[in-house]
């Protein structure tokens, strides 16, 4: 892609050390800076072997997520995949426009519109992945997934979940979001933070746990906590795998699963 620059700007503007995508972590405004005290965005990207993810928040909470389909050093395509005010599927080009200026062009409409970066303190953060720890009680695996889902950890990055997920569920995961970018359309059952089940990314209030063996190598981990104003009873079923125990599956209010709703069942 072309960065949006006369030819006497081009080489300053588009001289990244690294690429558009993996800078652009952060807080931006719409337009002007001065909307950074107003109304400013929160920029989070995602990590994935099948695509990374954008989010977009705002100061109330409102949220829009993107599966991003390229990813060139100048700039990067996505698609919606869920937003409170644009249709799904919506797709979207991201170009280099200047330091901390980003030009972005709905490719149905044609709109344009540029985003600023707000002041920062400290180095521009970047996409990271790493491996979870691994973990010896199923009771410490699902303490450790509530307590730092969407902070530190993204249940959809193949790297971060290979230590906590079992084989099975890392598949059923990966066959929906792939299964999510051939239909153009958000995934069954991974749309969102799938460990705490909210939309919001917030955090646990008021958590309980119990633990309950129900053989030699599996159990049931009971959990109660409050989310984003609901309140959820989840049971987390981990099983133990050459000493380690992962996360096999989480039933809601024993009405459904994770893993029906990955393979898009209800």
């Amino acid at each position: 892609m072309r960065c949006l620059l006369t030819l006497a700007l081009l080489l300053p503007a588009c001289a990244h050390a690294d690429p558009l995508l993996d800078t652009v972590a952060g807080t931006w405004a719409i337009g002007s800076t001065s909307n950074c005290a107003r109304n400013p965005y929160e920029w989070t990207v995602l990590p994935s072997k099948l695509g990374a993810r954008l989010t977009f928040r705002d100061r109330a909470g409102r949220t829009n997520t993107e599966q991003v389909d390229t990813d060139g050093q100048d700039g990067f395509t996505t698609t919606i995949l869920s937003s409170p005010d644009v249709p799904a599927g919506t797709r979207w080009a991201y170009e280099a426009a200047g330091h901390g200026v980003v030009a972005v062009r709905n490719f149905g409409t044609g709109r344009q519109f540029t985003l600023l970066r707000c002041a920062l303190t400290g180095a521009v953060p970047k996409r990271t992945a790493g491996p979870a720890p691994t973990f010896a009680e199923p009771l410490a695996l699902v303490a450790w997934l509530i307590g730092h889902s969407g902070r530190g950890f993204v249940a959809v990055d193949e790297v971060a979940n290979e230590t906590v997920f079992s084989p099975g569920l890392r598949a059923a995961l990966r066959a929906s979001l792939l299964r999510s970018r051939q239909r153009n359309e958000p995934p069954c059952g991974a749309n969102g933070d799938i460990i705490l089940d909210t939309q919001d990314g917030g955090t646990a209030q008021n958590l309980r746990l119990s633990v309950q063996p129900t053989a030699a190598d599996r159990a049931t981990v009971s959990a109660s906590y409050d989310v984003d104003g609901f309140h959820r009873d989840r049971r987390y079923f981990a099983i133990n795998l050459d000493r380690v125990w992962k996360l096999e599956n989480i039933i809601e209010a024993n009405v459904t699963s994770l893993r029906r709703s990955l393979d898009c069942r209800p």
